[in-house]
């Protein structure tokens, strides 16, 4: 769901910044720089885009990505793939907007893009509430050995009736919080 909301967001951006279509009629090109995205997310740009996928397994190589790109007047960046003066000469003038589904933009070479009338857009907070119960739920392994119970019971290592083992401080009667840097903390 968070994937569609976030395309939602970037149809928005991509038709405000590329039109929906140029001088010949054509759909503009946008690349989606990673195989996973689910097919909802990409029916909502299909109607408005001509899509290129970048496929690799597990990711797309920096060369798949590279190749891609030329045409391409919109790119939908996931994870940390470095958008620099390399992939943005690769890219061409036809480019006009970079969305990255990340927080941070630190693997986007901002002052280029600026310099070139690239506008650029990342998705802070989106990912925050799931970052927040990944730490709750490692806090909760590590503190119940749950994945060394997991291990134990697909191994048939699993002992039954000691008194001690698979025990460890529980969270009854504690305060948990997370302690860190930025939204999550």
């Amino acid at each position: 769901m968070k994937t569609v909301t976030l395309l939602l967001h970037l149809t928005a951006v991509f038709l405000l910044l590329c039109g929906s279509s140029n001088a010949d009629n054509a759909k503009p090109k946008i690349l989606i720089s990673h195989p996973a995205t689910p097919q909802k997310a990409l029916d909502v740009l299909k109607d408005k885009f001509e899509l290129v996928v970048s496929q690799g397994d597990p990711n797309p190589t920096r060369e798949q990505l590279l190749k891609d790109i030329k045409g391409c007047a919109g790119v939908l960046l996931f994870g940390h793939s470095k958008f620099d003066k390399e992939m943005m000469d690769a890219a061409g003038d036809s480019l006009k907007v970079v969305g990255s589904a990340a927080a941070g933009y630190d693997h986007i070479d901002l002052p280029l893009l600026r310099e070139r009338g690239v506008q650029v857009s990342n998705t802070p907070g989106l990912l925050g509430p799931a970052v927040a119960e990944l730490s709750i739920a490692l806090l909760l392994e590590v503190s119940r050995r749950t994945l060394e119970g997991y291990k134990a019971i697909v191994e048939n290592k699993w002992i039954p009736g000691h008194p001690t083992w698979m025990t460890g401080p529980g969270l009854s009667g504690k305060t948990v919080g997370i302690i860190g840097l930025g939204a999550n903390g």
